[in-house]
């Protein structure tokens, strides 16, 4: 087991992959905690993160597990040892009509829906668990022959525009380096993302060639990058690479990076043709205030 004395070395998991590739910050962030070097701030940015609500992700794992299991997937042991927790299935019931007891019934509901739509006649295996010299992660769906590999999301929303959401393919071109480069061969040559509405009203469809020139060039993106990752190089070039993903990648930093970086505008103005503009007070008379 990992200690705060002697960790085992950082390894950056496959689902965070995608949001390191926006933000390398965040990554060294994450590592300087596994590292025992983060300053007291980073450390409580992240508990305070980790002790949040979090329903929308517990659906999300009851969804999943939903599916594994009614597909029939293998598992690497026992199941049970898979499915959500009880404090999972609670917190779901917030978003899911009827409450917590109405949990069971809405993940079969969606999980059906979702099943429907993958590859059939296959036979699943279900959170298998890879590791690499420099990288990590549990795959959702994997086939027994290894050549196709899937990933559910749920969301509230479609991806933009009906394509897998950037930050995703990169997890998944991580997904397919660690079991290419387990077994040493190129393997993998199909699968996707099943983007599925948490509520059942929607999904997409997202296959993707892991065979073809783009997706290979990828892959050798994505292997360099978790190498630079792990690398002495990651804490002295890391910048903070403020964007729209701070807040759509989960970030749990945001507040002692994009906000402390950006603070908020004093105020909102509203100038009308049809009435007199509004009195403005200077900026300079707005700095002095303070």
């Amino acid at each position: 087991s990992e200690t705060a004395m002697s960790p085992e070395p950082w390894k950056p998991r496959s689902s965070s992959v995608g949001y390191y590739f926006n933000c390398d910050y965040r990554a060294a962030y994450d590592r300087a905690i596994h590292e025992g070097v983060a300053a007291p701030e980073i450390r409580d940015a992240a508990a305070a993160n980790e002790a949040k609500p979090k329903p929308h992700a517990a659906l999300g794992t009851c969804i999943h597990f939903t599916i594994q299991d009614g597909i029939r997937a293998t598992f690497p042991g026992d199941p049970l040892l898979f499915q959500p927790t009880p404090a999972e299935w609670e917190s779901a019931g917030d978003l899911v009509p009827g409450g917590s007891s109405a949990v069971p019934a809405h993940c079969v509901r969606v999980a059906r829906y979702g099943a429907s739509l993958l590859p059939p006649g296959r036979r699943w295996l279900a959170e298998t668990a890879w590791k690499t010299r420099n990288t990590r992660g549990s795959i959702d769906l994997l086939t027994d022959d290894y050549e196709e590999l899937w990933d559910i999301k749920t969301a509230s929303r479609p991806p933009d525009h009906g394509r897998i959401k950037p930050a995703h393919l990169y997890q998944v071109m991580n997904y397919r380096n660690l079991v290419c480069d387990t077994l040493k061969r190129p393997v993998v040559q199909r699968g996707g993302i099943l983007y599925l509405h948490a509520m059942g009203d929607w999904a997409v469809v997202a296959p993707f060639d892991f065979a073809s020139d783009a997706a290979l060039e990828l892959a050798d993106h994505t292997r360099e990058y978790v190498k630079f990752l792990r690398s002495k190089k990651l804490y002295a070039s890391a910048v903070p690479r403020l964007g729209a993903h701070c807040s759509t990648d989960f970030c749990p930093y945001t507040d002692i990076c994009k906000n402390r970086f950006i603070p908020p505008a004093v105020e909102t103005l509203y100038a009308r043709s049809s009435r007199k503009a509004p009195s403005v007070t200077s900026v300079a008379d707005m700095l002095a205030s303070r």
